[in-house]
C-alpha cells in the first residue's frame, strides 16, 4: 500500500512535467483524443474476444488521466510504426485495434487485433509489444478498452543495385 502511494505521489509530480513536453494537447474535437475515442461506437462483437466494459462500469477519468492515455497511445503508435522496418514481411495498411488500459496496474495490458492486414500477420506481436506496458495514471474501475486506428507502411522494396563497368 505504501509503495502504491509513493508511486502515485511520483506520478502526480511527473504529470505536469510530461504534459508540458512534446506537442500541444489535442482538442476534444481531435479524433485521436481520448474523449473522442471513448465516445466512439463500440466495436463489432463479431470476432472480438477482448475485454468489454459495460457503460455503467466505465471508469470516470480526470483530465490528467485522459491526457496520459493519449500520450501512451501516441507513444505506442510511434513504436508500432517501426514494425514496418523491423518485421521482414510486415504488411502495409490501416487497421483498428483495441487497446486495453488496466487502471489498477496503471498501464496498457493488452492489444487486440481483429482486422486485416495485421491480425494474424507476422507484425501482430510487434504491434502488441509497441503498446503493452505503456504507463498511465492509475484509475479506479474495470479495465478500459479503447479503439485506436494505426497505419503502418511495410518494408520498402530493396533499391535496385547499379551496374558497374
Amino acid at each position: 500500500m505504501l509503495a502504491r502511494r509513493s508511486f502515485q505521489a511520483v506520478l502526480a509530480a511527473l504529470v505536469p512535467m510530461v504534459s508540458a513536453c512534446g506537442s500541444p494537447q489535442p482538442s476534444v474535437d481531435d479524433p485521436t483524443s481520448i474523449e473522442a475515442l471513448l465516445k466512439a461506437p463500440p466495436p463489432s462483437a463479431a470476432g472480438n474476444e477482448g475485454v468489454v466494459v459495460p457503460i455503467e462500469k466505465k471508469p470516470r477519468l480526470n483530465d490528467d488521466q485522459k491526457a496520459q492515455m493519449e500520450v501512451a497511445l501516441k507513444r505506442g503508435f510511434r513504436k508500432a510504426e517501426e514494425c514496418g522496418k523491423v518485421v521482414a514481411d510486415c504488411p502495409s495498411g490501416e487497421s483498428e485495434l483495441q487497446v486495453v488500459f488496466d487502471g489498477e496496474k496503471g498501464r496498457i495490458t493488452d492489444v487486440i487485433l481483429t482486422q486485416a492486414p495485421f491480425a494474424g500477420s507476422s507484425a501482430e506481436q510487434c504491434i502488441k509489444h509497441a503498446f503493452i506496458g505503456e504507463i498511465v495514471m492509475p484509475f479506479e474501475g474495470e479495465p478500459l478498452q479503447v479503439p485506436y486506428t494505426i497505419k503502418i507502411t511495410g518494408p520498402a522494396a530493396a533499391p535496385a543495385k547499379k551496374k558497374t563497368k
